[in-house]
């Protein structure tokens, strides 16, 4: 719950990266702003004179508590500036030290074969970590990071006689949150069988994975059957198999890996099944064209490689080895500048499918204007980049980002007509994205639905007077929380681009800046999986113990949150 509180400045000024010379009492949660409280802009502008600061510490493997050399570290700026990014590579006694630091807000992450990446902080493997405020003349010289030994998963691919199958695509996945819902995702690039149909996947966190294997027979499909024939021969292919070797994933069996630990005899024997062929045409567009092959539902290309080489003279293409089911045919090609494309949803039936006809069309225009709700610092317009963030299921062409002239005008070409998410970057310190309206509706809550014509005439607003929040994470018993995960969530959930999340540092405090004004709640996790906050069945079990709080515009809030325990089963 939100509460006074009576902080010493230093304390608080931790939350921006800078410290008052004596103690003040402040008001958390009240409406309005503590005198104290100052713009991230100026405290960044005033730490570039206050005096430098030292970091050292330690490396340590998780398991044994032995010293870790070699260790790279890099020392990243919270805000993104890398000329204040530092590097270094612990001694043989696992020791590293950073000096002459400009104050501020840092993440400090190790990395070593063999060793799962570390954030200094992170309470899961992969998470974002603490975040590290170093004061003016600091000398931190505590953090110790753990990091923790890879586990590994080998095993064979053996064909149906038991022979070694090489070149076949062994993946490892795991369930993670995509757009506020669990899918099935690769955790790595994975790795081919060699020879010996022998594969390694190595670097894994603790955790519980499954395993998939793909293969192709070493054939590649041409503009013309191989064997002459205008209807290609019937033939074989493999299903994707899922270990123990299930075609179905919910049919499938879950590794739980240990730290270290090295799983052996992870292995597959493939069964072929009778596949067919895909044939067509592409028009609309001579020269080099690529066709693509890929399941309803998943990003897996069918197609070998890049895709299919239609005929350059007939656009005719041949996909042979593919398995009945439901299907997704693109075709994408360049013309000058400009990018053609074809997307057609298709059943594949045990018969094959044949004379397929993919029409190429040009991506269309979408213009607009981009303004300021007041008056912004000179040449500010020039930085700015507006792009569209296709929906899922536009598997080619997000916006490149469109550069705004000195009169605001921009113009996106080869946009995929289909829906779409405004996106503004470059935005000047203290502005954020206010409206993006089409005839006067403003579409950054549903989405924005680009027509076959194109579009003409989106006009955004950037607000030059954006919220900021500070604040302290607490513990059942009062003490501060360091690693915490703030999560600051729109009352408007659809409007996923006012979503926030950020971790506590050393001292339990947070900061979030370039708020849109607006209803919010706070939720401050021990433990939360990422993405997890866009899951609205999520969210609506920890509503009742999150903080409430309405910003205006340019407001600033200082708040005191109460930790929410996060069980593992819970998540």
């Amino acid at each position: 719950m939100r509460m006074r509180l009576s902080l010493t400045g230093a304390v608080l000024c931790a939350v921006v990266g800078f410290a008052l010379p004596v103690p003040q009492t402040v008001t958390l949660g009240r409406r309005g702003t503590p005198a104290e409280i100052r713009s991230p802009a100026a405290v960044q502008q005033s730490s570039a004179e206050q005096e430098p600061a030292s970091l050292e510490g330690a490396v340590l493997d998780a398991v044994t508590g032995a010293p870790v050399a070699k260790v790279r570290l890099v020392l990243a700026a919270a805000d993104g500036n890398w000329e204040h990014n530092r590097q270094a590579v612990t001694d043989s006694s696992g020791r590293f030290r950073f000096e002459n630091l400009r104050p501020g807000r840092y993440r400090l992450r190790a990395s070593k074969n063999r060793y799962v990446r570390f954030s200094y902080g992170e309470r899961r493997p992969g998470g974002r970590g603490a975040i590290l405020t170093l004061r003016p003349g600091a000398r931190l010289d505590d953090p110790v990071l753990k990091l923790t030994p890879a586990a590994v998963v080998a095993g064979r691919v053996l064909d149906e006689d038991g022979e070694p199958v090489a070149y076949a695509r062994v993946n490892v996945l795991r369930y993670r949150y995509v757009d506020g819902e669990k899918r099935l995702m690769a955790v790595n690039r994975g790795a081919s069988t060699n020879d010996l149909g022998e594969y390694r996947l190595f670097g894994l966190a603790p955790g519980r994975y499954y395993v998939s294997v793909t293969y192709q027979r070493p054939t590649v499909s041409f503009a013309r059957p191989r064997n002459g024939r205008e209807t290609p021969a019937e033939s074989q292919a493999y299903p994707t198999l899922y270990y123990p070797g299930v075609p179905d994933v919910s049919q499938a069996a879950p590794l739980k890996l240990e730290p270290g630990e090295e799983r052996r005899g992870i292995d597959f024997r493939l069964t072929p099944a009778r596949a067919v062929t895909v044939s067509g045409y592409v028009r609309g567009a001579p020269g080099r064209i690529m066709v693509i092959l890929r399941r309803q539902g998943e990003s897996l290309w069918v197609t070998r490689g890049p895709g299919v080489a239609a005929d350059r003279k007939t656009g005719k293409f041949f996909i042979e080895g593919v398995l009945p089911g439901a299907y997704v045919l693109e075709a994408v090609t360049m013309r000058e500048n400009d990018r053609l494309f074809a997307r057609l949803p298709v059943a594949v039936g045990p018969d094959g499918l044949r004379d397929v006809v993919l029409e190429l069309r040009p991506g269309v225009k979408v213009s607009g204007r981009v303004a300021f709700d007041g008056e912004a610092p000179e040449g500010s317009l020039e930085k700015i980049r507006v792009s569209l963030l296709a929906s899922a299921n536009i598997l080619f062409f997000g916006s490149r980002g469109g550069r705004v002239d000195p009169e605001g005008r921009f113009a996106l070409e080869s946009i995929v007509p289909g829906r779409h998410r405004v996106r503004v970057h470059g935005l000047p310190d203290g502005a954020y994205l206010k409206a993006a309206v089409v005839e006067g509706s403003d579409v950054l809550e549903d989405g924005l639905e680009v027509p076959e014509a194109g579009l003409a005439g989106l006009s955004v607003t950037i607000g030059l007077r954006a919220a900021f929040v500070t604040g302290a994470v607490l513990d059942e018993d009062g003490r501060p929380v360091a690693s915490a995960t703030v999560v600051l969530a729109p009352e408007r959930r659809r409007r996923i681009d006012l979503f926030r999340n950020v971790t506590t540092d050393q001292y339990g405090r947070f900061l979030i800046q370039g708020i849109a004004p607006g209803k919010y709640r706070l939720f401050a996790f021990d433990d939360v999986e990422s993405g997890a906050w866009r899951d609205p069945d999520f969210l609506a079990e920890w509503e009742d113990a999150a903080e409430e709080i309405e910003l205006e515009e340019g407001g600033r809030e200082a708040v005191e949150l109460e930790l929410i325990q996060v069980s593992d089963g819970q998540q």
